[in-house]
């Protein structure tokens, strides 16, 4: 891809998951199987976004406060947090 061209930030975030470059490498995840860490398809972006959250502890079953301390790291924002939160919660119901 012509990193000129490629769709994403003015940071240079990429994909549905907003990755820059460093963190695709270290927590880049095929995953769809195709041979490839693309972050334009959704699959891989999910795969990325999965495997980060879990680099940093993620696990089934946590409390909503070590959730939140996770997913901060993803995003800084208290809003998107709480926000992400709440729709988790909506779609287990």
């Amino acid at each position: 891809i012509d990193p000129v061209s490629s769709p994403g930030s003015r940071a240079g975030a990429v994909g549905g998951a907003q990755f820059k470059p460093p963190s695709r490498m270290a927590y880049g995840k095929d995953g769809n199987d195709d041979g490839m860490v693309h972050m334009l398809n959704h699959a891989d972006s999910m795969a990325i976004i999965a495997n980060f959250l879990k680099s940093h502890g993620w696990r089934p079953g946590q409390s909503r406060k070590k959730a939140e301390k996770i997913i901060h790291h993803y995003n800084h924002s208290s809003y998107y947090v709480n926000t992400i939160l709440k729709i988790s919660s909506r779609l287990k119901s």
